[in-house]
């Protein structure tokens, strides 16, 4: 479940409202994210942020793969919650 679009400098764009603590904009103020866009999701209790990489797949392989080398040394790296191959998300 998408709870809010994130812009260009970070802030949420909420479907949902106030998101208390949380720097929000409005829809005019909203500014299009240049590279991937993100979303602010909910997945199964948890939150997270979905990334879409446009078509990159290079970009999409790579960071999948640095997160999990990252994780297996033991750094403190966003844990992969689900991975779309067939949309690059």
């Amino acid at each position: 479940m998408v709870i809010a679009e994130i812009d260009e400098d970070g802030f949420l764009l909420s479907h949902f409202g106030v998101i208390r603590n949380a720097p929000t904009v409005s829809e005019k103020q909203f500014l299009v994210r240049k590279h991937h866009n993100l979303k602010l999701v909910a997945i199964n209790g948890y939150v997270g942020v979905k990334k879409d990489y446009k078509g990159d797949k290079v970009s999409f392989v790579n960071e999948i793969k640095v997160l999990h080398c990252l994780g297996l040394t033991g750094r403190n790296v966003p844990a992969i919650m689900d991975v779309d191959f067939d949309n690059l998300t």
